[in-house]
């Protein structure tokens, strides 16, 4: 996957990190992107309820976040 925004390769380098981590390890991720913490932080549960959909359309890079 190429990302083709700065949004798409923050979102594309966590998914990364978080693959060549063991599965039962604990991670803890440290990020200078505001952009990606709220992602996972806040947003992340709010697309789980609504189906991925954000003002009734679809969420932007919506198949690399559920991917996370």
């Amino acid at each position: 996957c190429i990302p083709h925004s700065a949004q798409a390769a923050e979102i594309v380098a966590l998914a990364t990190a978080l693959e060549n981590t063991p599965v039962d390890n604990r991670v803890v991720i440290f990020t200078d992107s505001e952009r990606v913490l709220r992602i996972v932080v806040e947003r992340t549960p709010q697309w789980k309820k609504r189906g991925t959909r954000s003002a009734d359309k679809p969420t932007a890079h919506a198949g690399k976040l559920s991917y996370l």
